[in-house]
């Protein structure tokens, strides 16, 4: 009889999810995928000893079950995988967590390294803000991305510049805030 058997499948968004059956023998005469109730086309790599399906760039919603059917000459088969969907998470450091910058001149830019589980950080995506006593953001400004760290300078320093501040990656509406750098101004 012909026959697959499948493993669990994971992913994490913004990846690609990819689940494959083996194939255990018979002469298959149909082969296709179900996700979460909907028929799956155009995704299926389709070999000598296995069946992928392949998902682009998969989104949380994805996760549930995917089950692969199989027919044969007089005979049938499937094989459900449980998806489960993994958050993208983000992870920021600041470069230095205490610095110090004179009074008057221009050079304070404090900076930390985004990085996230799967794909690039898009400077666009990270802000640099003064952290008020209150937890409270307060002049955020779109970070520049130089040798891989983020970045953006302070100005002017005045007394005012003295404070914590700390790296903002925003994506999808989800805003995650760095640990501080705390800037001395003298």
């Amino acid at each position: 009889s012909s026959g697959i058997n499948a493993e669990y499948g994971q992913f994490i968004e913004g990846k690609d999810l990819v689940l494959e059956v083996r194939k255990v023998g018979g002469v298959i005469t149909d082969l296709y995928w179900e996700c979460n109730g909907v028929r799956m086309e155009n995704k299926i790599v389709n070999k000598k000893t296995s069946n992928k399906l392949v998902l682009k760039g998969a989104t949380a919603d994805m996760a549930g079950s995917c089950t692969c059917f199989v027919k044969g000459i007089g005979s049938q088969d499937s094989a459900e995988i449980t998806v489960e969907a993994q958050a993208n998470e983000v992870t920021i450091a600041p470069v230095k967590k205490k610095m110090t910058c004179k009074i008057g001149k221009k050079k304070c830019n404090p900076r930390c390294t985004v990085t996230k589980t799967a794909g690039t950080v898009s400077a666009k995506s990270v802000k640099i803000c003064k952290l008020l006593d209150n937890g409270k953001l307060n002049g955020c400004k779109t970070a520049k991305k130089t040798k891989g760290r983020f970045g953006k300078s302070l100005g002017k320093v005045t007394d005012k510049t003295t404070g914590n501040y700390v790296c903002v990656h925003t994506e999808d509406g989800v805003e995650t805030v760095g640990p501080p750098t705390h800037v001395t101004a003298n």
